[in-house]
């Protein structure tokens, strides 16, 4: 329940007027898919609530024109990229090798909401691929869901075959405070831990991940792999005894990523002793 709000600004109409543009910009319904409300207010009661005669379709033009009125009026800066649904502009890359792929969406609108997207993946082939994300919510069919999209979207950039994904969680705006992979070990030909690391090896590639706060497994969810691999026993048979996601607590979350081959790395353990004796700093 929300409570009634003390110190109430009642000097500032400027601050006042500044807070109504944040409240349409940034305050949904976490209940009702996500829709914003229409009314919101913090004196004399703290109350969100929706309207009795105007419908959610009435809310996109009137919260458009109070936000320009507020720019124009009084100087106020307004969020140019608040919709956590837009298709706003991403500049995807790829970095393709013949054994593996890496793509990612470089600093795509860190640290807003998230809906569906999908920030960064390293491709080893078959059921070998690897991502992160911020779950923001125990359910498996919305968006963003446990496994799918991210509750907040994380800064992520890449050179080459290195990664680098960060995610600095708001305590007012989200649930969970944690990150966690998904590392699906019986799709690895061999794993290994080793420094802090997370090492796959898919035939001739290879995968090296980091959390740099601590990660821990977590055991299978009957759940997540019938969502997951909804059509795929051979799937469920392999997972009911292997472990797929790392979990890493804390609202602040940093994962490396690194990828390599036979061609480019050398054998496996080269690879794995190259990557776990890199100093990481942060």
């Amino acid at each position: 329940m929300i409570q009634r709000v003390a110190n109430v600004n009642t000097t500032d109409l400027k601050d006042a007027v500044r807070l109504g543009c944040r409240t349409m910009q940034f305050v949904f319904n976490a209940d009702d898919d996500m829709a914003p409300f229409m009314r919101s207010c913090v004196w004399p009661e703290a109350e969100l609530a929706f309207s009795g005669c105007h419908g959610e379709s009435h809310i996109p033009g009137r919260h458009l024109n109070a936000l320009l009125n507020a720019e124009d009026a009084a100087g106020i800066t307004v969020d140019n990229d608040p919709d956590y649904t837009a298709l706003s502009r991403a500049d995807q890359y790829c970095y393709r090798t013949p054994h593996y792929q890496l793509s990612w969406v470089q600093d795509y609108r860190p640290g807003k909401p998230g809906f569906g997207q999908h920030i960064w993946q390293a491709t080893l082939g078959g059921r070998a691929v690897v991502f992160t994300t911020h779950p923001d919510n125990v359910d498996l069919k919305d968006r963003p869901n446990y496994r799918s999209a991210n509750g907040l979207m994380p800064r992520a950039a890449a050179y080459r075959n290195a990664l680098v994904c960060i995610y600095r969680i708001d305590p007012f705006r989200h649930r969970w405070f944690g990150t966690h992979a998904w590392f699906p070990k019986f799709a690895f030909d061999e794993v290994v831990e080793q420094g802090g690391w997370v090492f796959g090896r898919k035939d001739k590639c290879y995968v090296a991940l980091r959390s740099m706060n601590t990660a821990s497994w977590h055991g299978p969810d009957e759940r997540v792999l019938h969502e997951i691999y909804p059509f795929d026993d051979a799937a469920h048979a392999c997972v009911a005894d292997s472990s797929y996601e790392l979990f890493a607590p804390g609202h602040a979350s940093v994962w490396v990523c690194e990828l390599g081959s036979r061609d480019q790395s050398g054998g496996f353990q080269e690879f794995v002793a190259a990557v776990s004796s890199t100093t990481l700093r942060g």
